[in-house]
C-alpha cells in the first residue's frame, strides 16, 4: 500500500461478504498498537526506510467489539525495498523475497513490480511526490529574487552575477579546471519587468557575461535576447 500511494486495512470483517468476522475479539483487537505494529512491520523494509502507520479504533455498533483500522501512508521519497524473506505459516508459500519492491493492486492483491505497466505507475507515483518539493525550490527561488533590492548604481550585469554564483552555490556546481568544458549553465527569468533598468542594451551585456563557450552570436530582439551556441 505504501508503494501504491496509501490505503486503510480494516481489521475483523470476512473478505467474501464484509461481515464482522465471528472469530475477532476485543483481545485481538487489544494486541493492534501503533508502535508494536510499525516496529513488526519495519522489520521487512530496506534499513533507512519506514512504513507510517497509525491505528484506529471503531466499535461496532451491534456486537460492541472494537474493529482496528490501520492507515498505511504512502512513501515520501523512495518507494520501500523488502529486505527479508518471510512464507505463509499455514502453506510455506513465500509471501515476501528479499529486494523485491510490491505494490497493491485494484482488488486487494499485492504482487511485485514486474510488467512496464507496474513500472510506470510507480515512476509516475515517484515524480508526483518529487514535484512538491522542486516546486517549493522554485518558490524559495523567486522569493529570494523579489526580495532583492538593488541599489541604483547595481547594474543588471552585477544582479545576473550575483544571482548565478548563489544558484551554483546551492546546487553545488563547482568550476571545472581549464576551459570549463563538462556542463551548461542556462537561466530565465524576469526581475521586476515593469521597470526601465531592463532594457536590450542591459539584457545583452548580462547575456555575454555568463560566457557560455562555443558562443557564436548573441542577438537583442524585441522580446528578449537570442543566444546561439555552435554545435
Amino acid at each position: 500500500m505504501t508503494n501504491a500511494g496509501c490505503g486503510w486495512i480494516v481489521v475483523g470483517y470476512e473478505d467474501d461478504n464484509l461481515q464482522p468476522d465471528a472469530s475477532h475479539s476485543k483481545e485481538i483487537a487489544a494486541t493492534y498498537d501503533t508502535t508494536r505494529l510499525s516496529d513488526t512491520a519495519n522489520r521487512y523494509v530496506e534499513r533507512g526506510q519506514s512504513l507510517k502507520l497509525s491505528v484506529y479504533m471503531e466499535v461496532h455498533p451491534e456486537t460492541q467489539i472494537s474493529h482496528p483500522i490501520i492507515r498505511v501512508e504512502g512513501f515520501e521519497r523512495v518507494p520501500l525495498i523488502c529486505r527479508s524473506t518471510k512464507s505463509a505459516s499455514d502453506t510455506s508459500e513465500p509471501i515476501l523475497q528479499l529486494g523485491k519492491v510490491y505494490t497493491r493492486r485494484p482488488g486487494a492483491a499485492t504482487s511485485e513490480i514486474r510488467s512496464i505497466e507496474d513500472w510506470d505507475g510507480l515512476l509516475k507515483l515517484c515524480v508526483s511526490q518529487r514535484r512538491d518539493e522542486f516546486l517549493q525550490e522554485f518558490a524559495d527561488l523567486f522569493r529570494r529574487m523579489s526580495s532583492a533590492v538593488a541599489t541604483p548604481h547595481e547594474s543588471s550585469t552585477t544582479r545576473f552575477d550575483t544571482w548565478r554564483g548563489e544558484r551554483r552555490d546551492d546546487s553545488g556546481i563547482q568550476e571545472l579546471p581549464g576551459d570549463g568544458h563538462g556542463y551548461m549553465e542556462a537561466a530565465q527569468m524576469l526581475i521586476r519587468p515593469q521597470s526601465s533598468e531592463w532594457g536590450l542594451p542591459d539584457l545583452r551585456k548580462a547575456a555575454i557575461s555568463v560566457r557560455w563557450p562555443y558562443i557564436d552570436r548573441i542577438t537583442a530582439k524585441q522580446d528578449g535576447v537570442e543566444v546561439r551556441i555552435v554545435q
